[in-house]
């Protein structure tokens, strides 16, 4: 399908240096980066305040999502709880080796609302989402959307251009850094810094920007049909 098309839509550059990386470019064909959008629901609340001992993991948890980071990291931060939102239930195995008093201080939420997503995001210290790879990060901009400070590794492209200068960006996926990372976001000024820096980065990313800048690249295309 790649191959076949005139033109191709990446939601990040990170994503269209892997297609360049792994599939290629024929010739006459277009490759444009159209990042993804947020929900009219992922806004700040006025007043809102967060819970300071309150962490957020959002989507699955599997491999490259590094949950078993998180958890390494919640041995380190004993006041700490941690809310999971989607993934599937957690499983047993997933806290294999894990003490008790870290299992006793994780739930997890099946589906939810954007409503309560976003109000999850505004009550919390901070999105981990230490993932290693991805193609965008919704979690991401929806976070700094609500003025959610987010913390990842340096290395994953995507998160870093999605967030960038906002993010707590980690220099390994080491435990005791993401714990520190948190330690940081404790003190006011900190925050508000990481929060206001979110803000600014995720005020482009909205939906309709997205449908306009996609449409544009159908409407060349007929336009280039047209003209054949």
């Amino acid at each position: 399908s790649i191959r076949a098309a005139q033109a191709i839509v990446c939601v990040s550059q990170a994503t269209a240096d892997d297609l360049q990386t792994f599939v290629g470019l024929r010739p006459g064909q277009t490759l444009q980066v159209i990042p993804n959008g947020v929900g009219a629901a992922f806004v700040p609340l006025p007043g809102a305040a967060h819970d300071p001992q309150q962490l957020l993991f959002v989507g699955g948890r599997g491999g490259y999502k590094n949950f078993a980071l998180v958890l390494q990291a919640l041995q380190q931060l004993p006041a700490h709880q941690l809310v999971c939102v989607g993934g599937g239930p957690l499983r047993a195995e997933e806290f294999a080796g894990v003490p008790a008093s870290v299992r006793a201080r994780v739930r997890h939420l099946a589906y939810v609302s954007d409503d309560t997503l976003a109000s999850l995001y505004q009550h919390s210290l901070a999105l981990l989402y230490p993932s290693s790879f991805e193609g965008f990060g919704i979690p991401v901009a929806e976070a700094m959307k609500c003025g959610c400070p987010v913390i990842g590794l340096r290395a994953c492209a995507a998160v870093r251009e999605v967030a960038g200068d906002a993010l707590m960006g980690l220099d390994g996926d080491d435990p005791a850094l993401l714990a520190a990372a948190v330690e940081t976001l404790m003190e006011p000024a900190a925050r508000a810094k990481i929060t206001r820096l979110g803000l600014e980065q995720a005020a482009p990313l909205n939906w309709q920007a997205t449908h306009e800048r996609t449409l544009q690249v159908y409407q060349s295309l007929l336009e280039h049909t047209a003209s054949a």
